[in-house]
């Protein structure tokens, strides 16, 4: 018995090792909804995967950890970053606004979350880049929607992983 726990202390202990060991190598990291987590494609499909896989191509030793939630609102998002590693020198912005609609929070104080978070991240010397207007202009276009209409198909997340490689170092 004695064995047994401590095995299992010592695999949920390298587990978290592990996991606290990736993370606080990211460099990049994603915050955002289900556009972002890559709700529909697979995880290699999602556009932050994807992105990782373009700067890899290019020799960039570059690690981008995606953080994104579904359905995921602007509070929560404030609220994790308290999470963020140190090191992390750029937040890939991509939260929208309409999971807060959803759950009654009035598009006031979602917009004032979204300037808080802008704000705590640049005060802690992070690069933030907007990714929404690049996630926006590809939704618009039907041929990249999944069938439910706000969800992006494998192809629009390319084209967002690939209109952002060029903005990350």
């Amino acid at each position: 018995m004695r064995f047994r726990e401590t095995w299992m202390f010592a695999l949920v202990f390298a587990s978290s090792a592990f996991l606290t060991m990736s993370f606080a190598q990211a460099q990049v990291v994603v915050i955002g909804a289900s556009n972002s987590q890559g709700k529909g494609v697979s995880a290699s499909e999602a556009w932050p995967a994807q992105l990782q896989s373009m700067l890899a191509a290019k020799g960039s030793s570059t690690q981008i950890t995606n953080a994104a939630l579904n359905g995921q609102t602007t509070g929560q998002a404030l609220s994790g970053l308290s999470a963020l590693p140190p090191g992390t020198k750029i937040v890939l912005m991509a939260q929208g606004t309409q999971n807060d609609t959803k759950r009654g929070v009035s598009q006031e104080a979602a917009l004032a979350n979204k300037r808080e978070m802008k704000k705590l991240l640049t005060e802690r010397g992070i690069r933030v880049i907007n990714v929404l207007p690049i996630i926006h202009g590809i939704t618009r276009q039907p041929s990249m929607l999944q069938p439910d209409h706000i969800h992006m198909t494998a192809e629009g997340h390319r084209k967002v992983a690939a209109q952002l490689a060029s903005s990350i170092r």
